[in-house]
């Protein structure tokens, strides 16, 4: 773990342990069931439950044992220490420390004072990374021209009708690498359900329906505040043929 650098970098360190959320009542401990069930088996006895009683101290949490402190140079921890693991978790679950140098340059983690390194985390996110692009590509394989068109709209925000197949696919290979879970997102939604989305945005784009605020409306009618709300109610049997009117509205533009 190390400190940020030049202005922000404060003189004295700073002690944190795990804090209770206001929203859930509870510990902020960063562990999972299956991060409990582990340092059990190797044998941590301690009580690591996340349930916080109003003037009761946590027999762990609120010990002198479970305290961080964040110091002005790099601090290390080691996972095979169980009270190393148990603060690199707390550590990750606090808005005082990015869980990569990465992240706190992205502006992920505003309040962040300290940041996590860890060659192994960096590792394992790559290799996610890679596999989500990998399920990405796979899905763009089975897609055509059509499909492709939606979901480039849908994410980009304008219209590929007129795109040369060349270009669409550059800009397909463009979303696949870097907006990978929206395009996995929309790619494994059913084709019905992505076409009507689509048409949502492109009737939205093109004028023909207009957003104010939150809501979208067609001349002075309401037709609602959410794409799927619009889709609902243009696919009701009384609306069929103000659908009809606004889908000949799109392809006379």
């Amino acid at each position: 773990m190390a400190r940020k650098k030049g202005k922000e970098s404060f003189g004295k360190p700073i002690k944190t342990r795990a804090l209770v959320s206001a929203e859930t009542f509870k510990y902020c401990t960063g562990l999972s069931e299956d991060d409990i069930e582990h340092l059990k088996s190797l044998g941590c006895n301690y009580d690591l439950s996340d349930q916080f009683v109003q003037g009761v101290p946590h027999p762990f949490w609120d010990e002198k044992i479970s305290q961080i402190e964040l110091l002005n140079y790099p601090s290390i921890y080691r996972e095979a220490s169980n009270i190393d693991y148990i603060k690199i978790k707390v550590m990750m679950a606090s808005k005082e420390v990015a869980n990569s140098i990465k992240e706190y340059d992205n502006g992920d983690w505003p309040e962040a004072t300290h940041y996590i390194h860890s060659s192994q985390l960096e590792e394992k996110d790559l290799a996610s990374k890679a596999t989500r692009r990998l399920e990405a590509s796979t899905l763009l394989g089975d897609m055509d021209k059509d499909r492709k068109q939606e979901i480039a709209l849908l994410i980009d925000k304008k219209s590929y009708k007129n795109k040369s197949e060349n270009a669409l696919s550059i800009v397909m290979d463009t979303l696949v690498n870097t907006k990978t879970d929206e395009f996995i997102r929309l790619a494994t939604k059913s084709k019905e359900e992505v076409t009507m989305e689509a048409l949502v945005s492109e009737v939205i784009i093109s004028g023909v329906l207009v957003k104010k605020g939150h809501t979208i409306k067609w001349g002075e009618s309401t037709l609602g505040t959410t794409s799927s709300e619009v889709i609902t109610y243009l696919n009701l049997p009384e609306n069929s043929e103000l659908k009809i009117t606004i889908l000949a509205e799109i392809q006379s533009k």
